[in-house]
């Protein structure tokens, strides 16, 4: 279990994130549900699945990264506004477990509750939709 300390570098989620993936491994089930959903949403399209991919991701981190920075600073509004753009758009790309640990982590957060554990969770789910999602792209 690694932690990041302050000032958050993004650089240093990415490496995290890279560690952590190179070690974790997604359940088929929801790679292939991910994929799926992300090739309806674009007919088929697979450059286009690929862009969409890509910009999530990295839209993930920095949104990962905004509620890790929230918590490391006591600044409740970054954590719920990371976890809230989470929430609602990881879903669209497959990426069920990090919508719904995003959505516990900005109701816990509104309702004053512990958040170091629920950030945590929210960097590993990431960790894992980063390599599910990488494997959709195409190559640059």
């Amino acid at each position: 279990s690694e932690t990041l300390e302050k000032p958050l570098l993004v650089e240093h989620l990415v490496a995290m994130l890279k560690r952590g993936v190179a070690t974790a491994t997604p359940a088929p089930v929801a790679r292939e549900a991910g994929v799926n959903r992300l090739h309806a949403l674009c007919n088929g399209d697979a450059a286009l699945v690929a862009q969409l991919a890509r910009t999530f991701r990295d839209s993930m981190r920095v949104e990962v990264a905004r509620c890790h920075d929230g918590l490391a600073s006591g600044n409740l509004d970054l954590v719920k506004r990371g976890a809230h753009a989470l929430a609602g758009s990881a879903p669209m790309f497959g990426a069920d477990a990090v919508g719904e640990t995003a959505r516990g982590l900005e109701a816990a957060a509104w309702a004053g509750e512990p958040l170091e554990a629920r950030v945590a969770a929210l960097v590993a789910a990431a960790t894992t939709a980063d390599r599910v999602l990488a494997s959709v792209e195409l190559p640059a």
